[in-house]
């Protein structure tokens, strides 16, 4: 599976000593749906860009993400800018603070971030992961059993989102019938995160939600601490853990669980989605590759995560004045790093618009970030998208894609939500599990 190149690319100019290139728009349409043209230009011909219009650097060279995402001393993640609750409801948000913006460790420094997330990795780690995998590997044939008689369908709603949510409700002990409103919020929150400006009305409709959020998230870490569950339940261990000596607030514990599900309801979904979708292609060959032999398929989810970064970029602060790639950024400044570039980097990873689950650094991406703020749930995330293709796999051998679709996603700078076009049509019917 090969990406084809976007033909058009701006022209590079100085601006007050600054490179930048000229029409590259994060938020454009098209751009969204296939950055990859522009980035490639980019990284052979400007690595190191400002974008005037939203007052930032974009880093699109591997090397150079691996150094700012690792360097907590001159690069803060306290970046991103989230809507403030609106006057209509800011009296019912404690200190007028959202609690995931409290909490949130992708967006804490040490040592804030070093204490929040050693209690909230360990819900996440490879042990954990290989414990769902039994509920994984069900509700994955469960979603099958409520489609195969139809067959054609689009994946992206009707299977790729509802796994990961469904596996976040299980950790933080949700009900599953709430899985796909907890997705929705997410989604709702998703959409603000740091993309652009909002009118009145739209915040106040965010916040709406936002504390609805809260609410039921609240309800839940209270409901635990009068009926805990022992020490392997997330939240009961949040309630009881402490790191030197202090235990996390309600309101912090309210914060990580709502991060929880805002950062394992969509990334992984989309990445599914698209995988699917590249395997599928090209006459099927890497679909039937896989029909033949599945030992391998921890390398076709690596590059998948790597061919498919549902993670577009994070942003940064500069905190002191240092020189990046010959440019001297300033202190104060914003800086994209942008993953998905780095992952397309020609320097690492020879053919990047090629997907070939055997190039022999396939798990050199940095889609899952670098550094103290790597990615917590990365094996929970690769288990999900393994188990969702083994089922498929096992179920609809005869699966293929529907011509005259491909993926669409939302406008968004930093995590486009796939929102369909994943279609696919089987042969078999009521097939057993």
């Amino acid at each position: 599976m090969t990406d084809e190149r976007d033909a058009k690319v701006g022209e590079v100019a100085m601006e007050n000593g600054c490179p930048v290139l000229h029409g590259y728009d994060p938020n454009d349409f098209d751009t969204v749906q296939s950055p990859w043209g522009w980035l490639s230009a980019a990284r052979q011909e400007v690595p190191l860009f400002w974008i005037p219009e939203l007052n930032e650097w974009v880093v699109t060279r591997h090397s150079t993400l691996e150094k700012i995402m690792s360097d907590a001393v001159n690069f803060s993640s306290d970046a991103f800018n989230v809507p403030r609750p609106p006057e209509e409801i800011i009296d019912q948000v404690p200190e007028g603070r959202w609690a995931m913006e409290l909490s949130n460790p992708g967006l804490k420094d040490p040592p804030e971030h070093t204490r929040i997330r050693r209690l909230f990795a360990p819900a996440f780690s490879l042990r954990q992961a290989a414990l769902l995998a039994d509920d994984m590997d069900d509700f994955t044939n469960e979603l099958v059993d409520g489609f195969i008689d139809e067959g054609e369908i689009d994946l992206v709603h009707a299977y790729c989102t509802k796994i990961p949510v469904a596996m976040i409700a299980r950790i933080i002990g949700a009900p599953q019938e709430d899985a796909p409103q907890l997705f929705k919020w997410a989604i709702q929150f998703l959409d603000a995160f740091g993309d652009r400006e909002f009118s009145h009305e739209e915040i106040v409709e965010l916040g709406e939600s936002q504390l609805a959020w809260e609410k039921y998230i609240t309800d839940l870490v209270r409901d635990r601490e009068k009926n805990p569950r022992g020490e392997k339940d997330f939240i009961t261990k949040l309630l009881t853990t402490s790191v030197d000596g202090m235990k996390l607030t309600e309101r912090e514990i309210v914060g990580l669980v709502i991060t929880a599900v805002f950062a394992g309801s969509d990334t992984a979904a989309s990445c599914m989605g698209q995988l699917i979708h590249v395997l599928l292609s090209d006459d099927r060959r890497r679909w039937e590759e896989l029909l033949a032999d599945t030992s391998q398929l921890d390398l076709y989810v690596e590059e998948g995560l790597r061919f498919c970064n549902p993670v577009r970029g994070t942003l940064r602060v500069v905190l002191n004045d240092i020189e990046i790639d010959g440019i001297q950024l300033k202190k104060g400044q914003a800086v994209r790093t942008h993953t998905a570039a780095a992952t397309r980097d020609e320097s690492v990873f020879p053919e990047p618009n090629t997907y070939d689950p055997f190039r022999p650094n396939v798990g050199e991406h940095l889609s899952f970030g670098k550094g103290p703020h790597v990615c917590p749930g990365s094996n929970l995330a690769k288990r999900e998208i393994k188990t969702a293709i083994e089922t498929l796999l096992k179920r609809l051998p005869s699966m293929r894609s529907v011509p005259g679709h491909k993926p669409e996603f939302s406008i968004s700078q930093f995590v486009p939500e796939l929102k369909r076009g994943v279609v696919v049509e089987w042969d078999e019917r009521s097939a057993a599990a």
